[in-house]
């Protein structure tokens, strides 16, 4: 726990996403995880203590955070985000930075997609055709006309993968 104050609380976002639980009679603490309830009470009180922002269960704002986070505002150009999650990377397609400075892929895509062609299937594609290793610590930058029709919510999907 901190032992001072935050020097910006309204920069903090959080949420427990995956300790929730999803039973529909849950109670704002109820969670499957071991130490899953422990832990929503504790972000609750910290949130109280220190003033943040926390999206509880009853919650507009609530969700899982590499959705909710973007939604809510938290995710922006040139900001530093710190999940624990295996979606993290998902925040990239918001301009968030990265820990580690990355060298920069450059990959152009040209063309017009069919109606039934996303950035996943991009993404996908990309791996088949060139492998895991491609990208292998760098940041990738999408150009081309063929980004420029991609929405957020898509491009997401291609950060994921």
């Amino acid at each position: 726990m901190v032992s001072g104050p935050l020097l910006h609380p309204s920069q903090v976002f959080t949420v427990a996403d995956h300790a929730i639980s999803t039973a529909p009679d849950r109670g704002p603490f109820d969670s499957p995880s071991k130490g899953g309830s422990e832990m929503i009470s504790s972000l609750a009180a910290g949130a109280e203590a220190f003033g943040f922002n926390y999206a509880n269960s009853d919650s507009i704002a609530h969700g899982i955070v590499h959705v909710a986070a973007p939604e809510q505002g938290f995710v922006m150009p040139g900001m530093t985000l710190v999940c624990g999650g295996s979606h993290t990377c998902t925040h990239g397609a918001f301009g968030a930075l990265i820990v580690q400075k990355a060298k920069a892929l450059r990959i152009t895509l040209n063309g017009q997609l069919d109606e039934r062609v996303y950035s996943k299937d991009i993404a996908l594609r990309l791996l088949a055709k060139y492998g895991v290793r491609l990208a292998l610590g760098y940041a990738i930058e999408f150009f081309g006309e063929t980004v420029d029709t991609i929405f957020p919510e898509p491009e997401s999907a291609a950060q994921t993968v």
